[in-house]
Order: C-alpha cells, then sequence, then structure tokens
C-alpha cells in the first residue's frame, strides 16, 4: 500500500512549555510494544484537572472574599491553563496493514489522521531551547511532518531510545534514524568549504528546525558520519 499522508493538522502542534520537574514526566510514552503493532501515547489531561480544581477556590474568593480582583484573575487564568493542557494523542503503528494511525485532542477539538509507513522518510529528534533543552519527536513524512507529541519535554536518552525502536518497527535505514534530512548540494558545498555559520543559516532557511538542530546536523555532516554519497540522510 503507497497511500499519501492524510492527517488533519492542527493547533496541537504547538509547543508547550512547562517548568519544573513536570517536563520530566510528560511527553510521548511506548504503552504497548508487539510484533506487529507499536503504540505511544501522551496526555496532559491530569494537569489540566489540577488546574481546573485548584481554580474553583481562587474563582469563589475572587467573589466572596476581599481581595476580589486579584483572585478572579488568578482563577481566570487557572482556567484558561486547564483549557491549554486539555491535550492527549495516540499514535498506533500497524505493521500488518503497514499504516501509523493517530488522535489527537486540543482543548476540546479532535483530529485523527493516517500514513503509510511507504510514506514514512524518518524520525526525527526536534529541540526546543527554554528553560533547559528540551525535545520531542517528529515522523518525517513525504509531505509535512507529524510531530508524536504537543509540546517538548526533557529526557534526552528517553527520545533517543523511543525514536529507534520506532525506527527498528519501521525497517528504516540506519541514516533515517537521525533525521531524514535532504542535505542539499549547496549546503555541501559551504560545509566543504569551511563556511559552517553560512551553511546552518542556510539549511535553516530550506528546513523546520531550530539553530541547535542545524548545527548539529552541520557538524555531523562535516565528520563525514552521517552522509551518503548522494547527499541524502
Amino acid at each position: 500500500m503507497n497511500t499519501r499522508a492524510n492527517f488533519q493538522r492542527s493547533s496541537i502542534e504547538r509547543p508547550l512549555a512547562v517548568g519544573g520537574t513536570l517536563r520530566y514526566h510528560l511527553g510521548i510514552r511506548m504503552t504497548r510494544q508487539a510484533a506487529t503493532e507499536l503504540v505511544l501515547e501522551e496526555s496532559w489531561l491530569w494537569i489540566a484537572w489540577v488546574f481546573a480544581i485548584v481554580s474553583l477556590p481562587v474563582l469563589y474568593a475572587g467573589t466572596f472574599v476581599e481581595n476580589r480582583t486579584g483572585n478572579y484573575i488568578m482563577g481566570v487564568f487557572l482556567l484558561l491553563s486547564a483549557l491549554v493542557t486539555v491535550r492527549k494523542s495516540r499514535f498506533v503503528f500497524d505493521a500488518r496493514e503497514r499504516v501509523v494511525r493517530w488522535r489527537q485532542l486540543f482543548m476540546f477539538r479532535a483530529s485523527a489522521g493516517s500514513l503509510s509507513f511507504d510514506d514514512v522518510r524518518g524520525i526525527r529528534i526536534e529541540s526546543f531551547e527554554g528553560e533547559g533543552q528540551t525535545y520531542r519527536l517528529t515522523i518525517l513524512t513525504v509531505a509535512k511532518p507529524v510531530p508524536l507529541s504537543s509540546g517538548y519535554t526533557r529526557g534526552e536518552a528517553k527520545y533517543t531510545n523511543l525514536r529507534k525502536t520506532i525506527a527498528t518497527f519501521l525497517n528504516l535505514e540506519p541514516g533515517s534514524q537521525e533525521g531524514a534530512i535532504d542535505v542539499a548540494p549547496s549546503v555541501l558545498e559551504l560545509i566543504r568549504a569551511g563556511r559552517k555559520i553560512e551553511a546552518i543559516k542556510l539549511l535553516r532557511s530550506m528546513n523546520e528546525m531550530s539553530l541547535l538542530d542545524a548545527k548539529r546536523i552541520v557538524d555531523e555532516v562535516e565528520s563525514g558520519s552521517q552522509i551518503s554519497a548522494s547527499g541524502h540522510w
């Protein structure tokens, strides 16, 4: 089967940063691994419930107790936080039908999609630099990339292992596990000429990625460990 990517893009793909140690307990996780099926899930719903429950006494204080304005504003903020964290996603990799299917929920808006294994070009780790380095996994396709997570969380080793597990399940080439980015000849020429800064800028302009991801790719290409004769990863 060689169906084209069929998915709905939604605001669930927006990066969501959560402070403190919560980042260690969030993010995509593997809930089932079998010979014919791999299931990855992510849920922020428990955080939404926490925000919603905490907002109730604060809103009550803002209505009937002193300092009403301050409490009311805080209560509204907590409710909005609860709304934003109504996020959940589930990805099922079906080896029998060679299809990956997913369902996603964001602020009570549900979306779903499917993608043939034949359209998967690789699994990439994307990074985001905020209060520390955070990561998420993305499926690279012949069309647009499909993020597996609604937000970025910590745990580079965790995402590295998950990427390898997914790539092995999909029977991807080893190089695909590092990102499956087409390194254009113009970028290669800049790297070979020692013009790394220009190569990084050009690579970022040609692909949706952070500065750190572009720098890592250029460094790996420069070392010759991730580049093939055709110029593809």
